[in-house]
């Protein structure tokens, strides 16, 4: 490979054909894309494992088919059998379909899981700043190709390994490639020849990501070609992620009962050798002892749990789509343990969760407000259209006509004008940051702008925007430029500026005021009245909410194109907007549902004192305004005195970086199970130290999103709310699922056990149990079907309800009681069953036996599942694709005792009068049995 640490930046560009201002042209760019495939890990599943790997998992389920195939067929060729018997050979064909089906059904999940965590992956995506044409395009990181020029900023994603050209205090986390933690500081020089990777400070690494810092880069290698690939080719982990405790229990239980099914099977073995010795050295020996091989393979086949991996892997995955469907992304599927047990949430900002609807407050156009006529239609609530109307009466403010002023339409354009172009935030008047510039504030206007039959499609024609100017420390507002094409409303070539930001710094700019009547000379008077006619409207007592955010709004038309310094005077005030922001309605009643479910919720708040305390206090989180510890606060507070607290405190102010790890690592110490909202770089560290973290899909680096469990990718703390009852309800679902299944495993281990006992103390009066196509049918009917439904449980708990636990473990000790004792007494009604039977011929008992267990399995799913105060009824409501399922189960087998072919196959007969207590016995387990106290 080319050394690329060791070329000047000249013979760079030269070598990849590209240019260092203007980048890749598109054309260009997407003929190497088609020549060089897209941009992609080697090796990447969305499962966390390849097909090989899952093949191989599926190996002890191939290998206890084969061996039942095995011990089908292989004595009949040993006792030196013409041709196989008709039974033989239905059953050794009816085997093959059953795996067969077994296996489909497999793949079928597998393919569910694929596609359900590559939308789940797809959504949180991130997409990279790459200079095409001399213009910024946002593309996903399979897009780019080799010579782009990529642009660097702090936690943002390196989409390929790239010669850096530019750079000013980068630090990388370069961890994803040497899986460890290395940060290394960048730099744009040339490096000498043979620098292992850890030196090569002029390149990134495809994969890592920028810590601090910003700068640009030279792609140089993408694909397979990538470092990351080259070191994965070497080494490769293909799932090194952590294994839930559902996963790890799994893995356990099928490890224990293979160990005591093989224990069981070799005392079986020893038994009967004891009874009646045999010899390996004949034919007709060999074939005698592998037919009484069969029934003590048997005890193998029904004791290995080899369903139980694929049941708890398959949960887990359709439970993060679930989630991912409320509107949160889970990638790790030990994420959803880690939420099931969340005791405790912080979160730095009520706005995190909530959803930005602004509304109009108050605008002020030509000096005076909006008369009520128009207010009328600004999405007012009939109560403070009452208040408006009433100081209207007052002398305080002069109203304004009824019409609409010609400079309305103007000021509405020029403020979505303004929001829709604007991507960096906005300094409000208090000098905090305006929220998220999202459409919710552009469609406010837009929808104002159509409710007063105003048509922006002149103004859109016309204006192209060419630049924008952030706000400085001397001039703290924004200013956009626009360039007027050739129109009727502008020639060509003509500039217009619009300005925007705290309405002090607009007036301070402004020399000029727009008037219906024209452009007018705005003196300091008239300054400082529209300033006190702004805070007017905050006043509460007034009876106007109070607002959010009030913006004022300014342009200045030029000739030519202005320099940065020609902007910051001069402008014609146009008019100011206030916006306020609804009261917390939805978040409020979600928190409180937190809290009445024993949650802790707590808050850390950037602003002031007062203004946490007032936003605490109206959601709910506390009763009393002193109740908010600052920053400073907790600096001059020692380890100890902050230790006796921390369980009393609910809400901080302007907190620093280490002072919210502090608060973290000191509730963990406390029992508590984490989950942390982090907003920038600097609350990494934080968040790798709560149990979860939860970012925005929208606002956060890339570097926290890849850091993170849960990507949030919907605006509302209510989808916090569902995420974590969602979590809670799929873990229990999953609990309770295998619950049943170990009943199963223990019902038929059980009943296989007690048969082949006392088979073997008479086996000319006690026929076996059951034979080994009975199992692989119970298998498929009880075990195989329903797990397919395992997902469409409906949830009808809520948070108060299903409160959160302490770290529990995934099966507590009296679960294991509770699927030992069912097993104990489904396996008991089918021995009772078998017993009133006895007396029949051997293929009617053992019809007779495997119906009854079949039945008892079934209908012992809805005894899982229901809870203390459940109906019945309610229990079949919850799942109705389960209960199909079981029909069809019934059903099926039902037809199978009926059909000749099945009966040669299987090994059933017509049963008649066996019914009569069958069907009772059965019916027995639809019954709500408290096995866990007992």
């Amino acid at each position: 490979m080319i050394d690329w640490s060791t070329k000047t930046i000249p013979n760079l560009l030269h070598d990849l054909d590209t240019d260092i201002d203007r980048g890749l042209s598109t054309d260009e760019a997407a003929k190497r894309l088609t020549q060089n495939g897209k941009n992609r890990p080697v090796g990447k599943s969305f499962i966390g494992e390849s097909f090989f790997s899952w093949c191989m998992n599926q190996l002890p389920l191939v290998l206890l088919y084969s061996g039942a195939l095995f011990l089908l067929i292989t004595p009949h060729f040993l006792a030196k059998s013409e041709k196989l018997s008709l039974e033989v050979f239905s059953s050794t064909i009816f085997v093959s379909i059953v795996f067969f089906i077994k296996i489909s059904l497999r793949i079928y999940q597998r393919q569910k899981v694929i596609s359900s965590r590559q939308k789940i992956w797809s959504s949180s995506e991130v997409q990279v700043p790459v200079m095409r044409d001399g213009t910024i395009v946002w593309l996903l990181p399979h897009l780019v190709v080799q010579g782009d020029l990529i642009l660097l900023f702090p936690g943002g994603y390196v989409a390929a390994d790239a010669r850096i050209v530019e750079t000013q205090e980068m630090v990388s986390d370069e961890s994803p490639i040497f899986r460890r933690s290395v940060f290394s500081t960048k730099i744009a020089d040339v490096l000498e020849p043979n620098k292992p990777l850890t030196e090569q400070r002029n390149i990134l690494f495809g994969g890592t990501y920028v810590i601090d810092g910003q700068g640009r880069a030279i792609v140089v290698e993408t694909g397979k070609n990538l470092q990351i690939n080259q070191r994965n080719q070497q080494s490769y982990s293909e799932n090194d992620e952590l294994e839930s405790d559902a996963e790890n229990t799994g893995n356990f239980l099928t490890q224990s009962f293979t160990i005591i099914g093989g224990l069981v099977s070799l005392f079986f073995l020893a038994l009967y050798y004891l009874a009646q010795p045999f010899s390996f050295w004949s034919s007709q020996s060999l074939s005698e002892i592998l037919i009484k091989l069969a029934p003590v393979y048997s005890v193998l086949l029904v004791v290995v749990p080899f369903d139980l991996k694929h049941l708890v892997n398959t949960s887990l995955n359709e439970s993060a789509y679930q989630i991912f469907k409320h509107g949160a992304s889970i990638r790790k599927l030990i994420d959803i343990e880690r939420l099931s047990n969340l005791t405790t949430l912080c979160i730095q900002q009520a706005t995190n969760f909530t959803v930005n609807t602004f509304s109009v407050s108050h605008i002020i156009v030509e000096g005076q407000y909006i008369g009520k006529s128009i207010w009328k239609q600004l999405n007012l609530t009939e109560q403070e259209i009452t208040n408006l109307e009433k100081i209207e009466n007052e002398t305080i403010i002069e109203t304004m006509n009824e019409e609409i002023p010609s400079t309305f339409p103007w000021l509405l354009w020029g403020a979505s004008q303004c929001i829709k172009h604007t991507t960096l935030p906005i300094l409000s008047q208090d000098g905090t940051v305006f929220p998220e510039i999202d459409d919710s504030l552009t469609l406010l206007l837009e929808d104002s702008a159509r409710t007063n039959e105003i048509d922006f499609t002149e103004y859109e024609n016309t204006y192209e925007r060419v630049a924008q100017i952030p706000p400085t420390e001397d001039h703290p507002y924004t200013s956009l430029l626009f360039m007027a094409n050739t129109t009727d409303n502008a020639p060509a070539g003509q500039f217009l500026q619009l300005s925007f930001g705290p309405i002090d710094e607009i007036l301070h700019a402004s020399w000029d005021i727009q008037l219906s009547q024209g452009i007018e000379q705005l003196t300091a008077d008239q300054k400082l009245f529209l300033s006190q006619l702004s805070r007017q409207f905050s006043v509460e007592e007034k009876g106007l909410p109070k607002p959010s955010y009030t913006l004022g709004f300014g342009f200045r038309n030029f000739v030519n194109r202005p320099t940065q310094e020609d902007m910051w005077s001069g402008l014609t005030f146009l008019g100011s907007i206030a916006f306020r922001q609804p009261n917390y309605t939805d978040i409020e009643s979600s928190i409180s549902d937190c809290l009445s479910s024993g949650m802790k919720v707590i808050m850390m708040s950037d602003q002031p004192s007062d203004q946490a305390a007032d936003v605490a206090y109206e959601l709910g989180l506390i009763h009393d305004s002193n109740s908010v510890t600052s920053g400073e606060e907790l600096t001059v507070m020692d380890e100890s005195q902050y230790d006796s607290m921390v369980e009393l405190l609910l809400v901080y102010s302007q907190t620093s970086a280490e002072q919210r790890r502090n608060i973290i690592q000191h509730l963990r110490r406390r029992g508590h199970n984490i989950g942390f909202w982090g907003q920038n770089n600097e609350d990494l560290r934080t968040m790798r130290n709560a149990n979860i973290s939860f970012v925005s899909a929208n606002n956060v680096p890339h570097l926290l999103q890849r850091n993170s469990g849960v990507v949030v990718n919907q605006l509302g703390f209510n989808v916090i709310a569902e995420t974590l009852l969602k979590a809670r309800q799929t873990y229990a679902n999953l609990r309770n699922w295998v619950r049943w299944y170990l009943s199963c495993v223990v019902a038929q281990f059980l009943t296989i056990v007690a048969g082949l006992s006392i088979h073997s103390f008479d086996p000319n009066r006690f026929p076996l149990v059951l034979n080994l196509p009975h199992l692989f049918w119970i298998n498929l009917l009880v075990i195989a079907f329903p797990c397919l439904v395992i997902i469409y449980k409906k949830d009808r708990g809520n948070l108060r309800k299903d409160k959160p636990e302490k770290t529990p473990p995934f099966l507590v000790k009296n679960v294991y009681s509770d699927f030992i004792m069912r097993g104990i007494i489904i396996s008991l009604i089918t021995l009772v069953s078998y017993a009133f039977s006895v007396n029949s011929k051997g293929d009617s008992i053992q019809t007779v036996t495997c119906t009854t267990l079949i039945f008892s399995q079934l209908f012992s799913i809805f005894q899982c599942f229901r809870h203390k105060n459940d109906r019945l009824t309610e229990v079949f409501q919850s799942n109705i694709w389960l209960l199909i399922t079981i029909l069809f189960s019934i059903v099926l087998h039902i037809i199978s005792i009926s059909s000749p072919y099945l009966q040669i196959a299987i090994g059933f007969t017509n049963i008649t009068n066996e019914w009569q207590w069958v069907i009772p016995l059965s019916i027995l387990m639809f019954l709500p049995l408290n096995l866990t106290s007992r």
